[in-house]
């Protein structure tokens, strides 16, 4: 084995066993105690049958490798961010649902749900319940996503509801100020445009698509404006809780 107990997988290094089990112990210390740990209590802790001075070795090591950083505060380490990640990949002990969980499991998703944001939101409610944890999904960047359908409704003063659907079922409602009042028979029109020419397009090739409309003046400005309005989308990332 190469010295100091790594070795290399397709150019990632990897851990022995011994490193694999002194990270763990410093991710399960940290997380119950909030706190940096030294080498000393976790030889004596977590009775890895190593010495403070092997366990010391190992943690430096594990910092070398960016898996531990050393605040200048405290002689003690906490994990990093890599740290936590390989943790999660690969120390974390999985246990299997029981019979009864699994079950419990599919009662809470046996009511129709139509919508993926309703799906996102049962699930976040799942997950509390069974972790005793605040529940949290997020959902993809809309721009990520596949146009599937549009609706437009006229609303008073100028306004113009519009509802988006992806190809993934999620739904956007947004309310849209329009220069001028514009006529059923003209959002017909508008809405049988953007459905027949850009449904199952990506997103963000449909703002490039718009753009690229706007310049050669294919149709009237304002429904290209009006058009770059609906698919235009703040950058933000929905949690469901």
């Amino acid at each position: 084995m190469p010295k100091g107990g790594l070795y290399s997988l397709d150019g990632v290094t990897m851990l022995d066993e011994r490193k694999k089990r002194i990270l763990r112990a410093v991710v399960h210390n940290y997380i119950a105690t909030a706190l940096p740990v030294g080498s000393r209590s976790i030889a004596k802790k977590y009775k890895l049958g190593l010495s403070p001075a092997t366990v010391r070795n190992c943690m430096a090591d594990l910092e070398e490798l960016g898996y531990l950083v050393h605040p200048h505060t405290s002689a003690g380490r906490i994990p990093t961010d890599k740290g936590y990640r390989f943790y999660v990949d690969s120390l974390m002990e999985r246990e299997d649902l029981s019979l009864k969980d699994k079950t419990k499991i599919k009662k809470e998703y046996s009511h129709r749900m139509n919508r993926i944001d309703q799906i996102m939101e049962e699930t976040s409610q799942v997950l509390s319940l069974f972790s005793r944890y605040t529940g949290l999904i997020l959902a993809p960047k809309l721009e990520k996503s596949i146009f599937h359908h549009l609706e437009l409704v006229s609303l008073e003063n100028g306004r113009i509801l519009s509802i988006l659907i992806t190809g993934s079922g999620l739904v956007k409602n947004k309310i849209i100020e329009v220069e001028e009042i514009l006529p059923e028979e003209r959002l017909e029109e508008i809405l049988n445009l953007i459905n027949d020419r850009l449904s199952n397009l990506p997103l963000k090739s449909i703002k490039e698509f718009i753009s690229d409309q706007l310049k050669i003046k294919t149709y009237s400005v304002k429904i290209w404006k009006l058009m770059n309005q609906i698919f235009t989308w703040d950058g933000v990332e929905e949690l469901y809780l």
